[in-house]
Order: structure tokens, then sequence, then C-alpha cells
């Protein structure tokens, strides 16, 4: 599997706005970044041909400068057996661009938040992201906090329309549960 960095995925506003938001609940967060991080599972090795190819695909999102990472990593990605509908897309796309040993492409975020703070405090930042699953630093093995059928991606942010996703009849008892989020701290 190939990973690969993506652009910037905060306009200037919405960075300014989560920094905010992170400082006043965790006074010790003094920066932040977030950018795309993108998945190609692939077939074989890519020539150069195609990795420039693949390069150009991946280049979009707000125009705002790239910045050298720093801090705690706190990586968003679609739950973990699901193929998002942007996977779904990307994949057909660079097949169609010739790309044929891409197998599947998926993406995240990464978030970096950089200052000195307690685990408890590294807590508050899931209040504050806008995602259905955030993992920080996720070794694997770990779970992933989500109870398969119970809670489907298409219940968050009011997407979808039947069954357990929003709107439908099973909709308010998916907030009945507990939410769980997965920090594992190296030892």
């Amino acid at each position: 599997m190939l990973i690969l960095r993506g652009a910037p995925a905060l306009s200037a506003f919405r960075h300014s706005k989560l920094l905010e938001q992170l400082s006043q609940k965790v006074p010790a967060v003094s920066g932040l970044y977030a950018e795309f991080a993108h998945f190609a599972e692939v077939t074989g090795v890519l020539t150069g041909d195609e990795q420039q190819v693949l390069a150009r695909l991946l280049k979009y999102g707000p125009s705002v400068p790239v910045q050298e990472p720093t801090g705690r990593l706190f990586l968003v990605l679609p739950r973990f057996g699901t193929i998002s509908p942007w996977s779904s897309k990307a994949s057909d796309i660079a097949r169609n661009c010739g790309l044929s040993k891409i197998q599947r492409l998926e993406r995240g975020i990464a978030f970096y938040v950089a200052g000195q703070f307690s685990e408890a405090e590294a807590q508050q930042f899931f209040s504050q992201v806008q995602a259905g699953v955030a993992y920080a630093n996720r070794p694997q093995g770990s779970t992933t906090g989500a109870w398969p059928g119970f809670q489907p991606f298409g219940g968050w942010k009011a997407s979808g329309s039947t069954g357990k996703n929003a709107g439908g009849p099973y909709y308010l008892q998916l907030y009945m549960h507990e939410q769980v989020h997965c920090m594992v701290r190296r030892t």
C-alpha cells in the first residue's frame, strides 16, 4: 500500500476556527495543521509516468501553503471495512486515466496538533473534529469503537434516508449508544 501526503485539508477560515476552539478547551495547544492523506492499494510498482499521473490526480483542496507537519498525529479515516463514496469515484478516475495497477484509493485527514498536553486533554480533540471515526496514533489490532450493524457510516451528519441511516426508522436509536473513541498510548 502506498501512503501519499496530500494538500492542506483546511481553508484558512476553518483552520482558524478549529484552532480557536481547541485552544479554548486546551490552552496548551500551540498549533494545528491538517492535510489530506491518501492510501493507494496497488497490484505492482508504479512507473515514473504512473506516479506523475497519480500525483496530478491527488492535487486538490484549498489554496493554502503546505507546511511540514509537527505535533501529535490524529488520523481521521472512513471506518475500516467500508468503501467511501470518495474512494469509489477516485478509484474509477484513476483507472480511467490509465492507472490499471491502482485497485483502490482512499482518503483521510491527518491532523497535527502541537503543544504539550495530557492524554485527557488530547481527548478534547475528538469533541471538536468533524469526523465519523477518528483515531489517535492507532496501531493495528485496536478496536474502532464503532458497532458493526448499529453505527453505519451513513448515520453521521444526517446522510442517507432509510434503515439505520439518518431519517430512517432506527435513526434515534443510534444516538442512544455511548460514543466511543479509540486512543492507544504507545509505551
